[in-house]
């Protein structure tokens, strides 16, 4: 998917339908990463968080439903030189190969989620 101006809106599957307490949790966890700042080195702890991180964590957590495909940063082309260039700010010379990573795309791609609303 390439940047644009498109905004795409997805929801659980009917078949995935989660109950208000679970929503309630959900609100509960969100909370407890309040005021966290954003994982610029998208490592998979809680100290820091990135957005897909944060989503696949909540729902993890809260429902037992993990949204798409956990990889490895190794898994990712790292070879453009603009993403060389920020590799090196973020970690230097000691890039985490092994790191979980888990992407928007991954996310918006899996098949448990439903698209309610897109500009496109």
């Amino acid at each position: 998917m390439s940047r644009s101006n498109t905004l795409i809106i997805k929801r659980l599957a009917e078949n995935q339908k989660i109950e208000s307490d679970v929503v309630s949790k959900m609100n509960s966890i969100a909370k407890t990463m309040n005021g966290k700042h954003y994982d610029s080195k998208f490592l998979w702890t809680d100290k820091e968080l990135y957005c897909s991180e944060l989503v696949w964590k909540i729902y993890k957590s809260a429902c037992n439903v993990q949204l798409g495909t956990q990889q490895r940063l190794s898994d990712f082309d790292l070879t453009s030189p603009l993403v060389k260039k920020q590799m090196q700010i973020n970690y230097g010379n000691n890039i985490p190969m092994n790191e979980t990573i888990i992407s928007p795309v991954s996310i918006l791609n899996d098949k448990k989620l439903v698209t309610v609303y897109s500009t496109n």
